[in-house]
């Protein structure tokens, strides 16, 4: 899910592939809608992932950032984030769930290295219709900060979600930029087609996604 470890391992002579992984139809966390304003949403920020020392860092210095405002933070010291049976997880349901009433899916970085954390940032905020901000990342093919997401230093993110949540011409990037997030995962990431065009699949496989 990493397009700069599959140039890599290219490189290195491997036969690797980047499979953005993306929506399947029927799949019980795809229901996403830009119907609704995103204002009408009642979380305002929206941050689940592993926990980390620098998580927690950025959690402890910037407590004004979620000063006065409906957030969900949930940072959890487990392997898998996601998990129907382990009760610190939640589950890939509740995730989506959250998502698809929060304005902002809020994402910084677990080490160092700004991996763009594919399945979090798409599936649970670009295919949740969230406006999607996350700390600098690397590029994704498609994907285009400013246009379908937002991204900044990590210093600089609370002024950025700041203006998002309170500045009118925040708001109105914001519900412009979410939109076309939403439209260019959905356009670009469907898995059925991806695996054809990969792999080669035939296309009359119906049992592909059987679930």
């Amino acid at each position: 899910m990493n397009v700069q470890t599959a140039a890599s391992l290219v490189q290195l002579g491997a036969n690797a592939r980047f499979i953005p992984i993306g929506y399947v139809p029927g799949n019980k966390i795809f229901r996403g809608s830009p119907e609704t304003h995103i204002y009408d949403r009642d979380i305002d920020l929206l941050w689940i992932g592993t926990n980390s020392a620098r998580r927690e860092h950025f959690l402890a210095h910037n407590q004004r950032l979620f000063a006065g405002r409906k957030s969900f933070i949930r940072l959890i010291n487990v392997g898998q984030t996601l998990s129907v049976t382990d009760p610190q997880s939640v589950s890939g349901e509740d995730f989506a769930d959250l998502a698809q009433h929060s304005k902002i899916l809020f994402n910084v970085h677990h080490f160092d290295t700004p991996y763009f954390e594919w399945q979090r940032l798409v599936h649970f905020g670009f295919m949740q219709v969230c406006c999607v901000v996350t700390e600098t990342a690397t590029r994704t093919p498609g994907l285009v900060p400013g246009e379908h997401y937002f991204e900044e230093d990590v210093k600089n993110l609370p002024e950025l979600v700041a203006w998002l949540l309170d500045d009118p011409e925040g708001r109105n990037s914001a519900e412009r930029v979410r939109v076309a997030g939403y439209r260019a995962a959905m356009e670009l990431f469907q898995l059925d087609r991806t695996l054809i065009e990969l792999f080669g699949i035939n296309q009359n496989n119906n049992n592909l996604f059987a679930f």
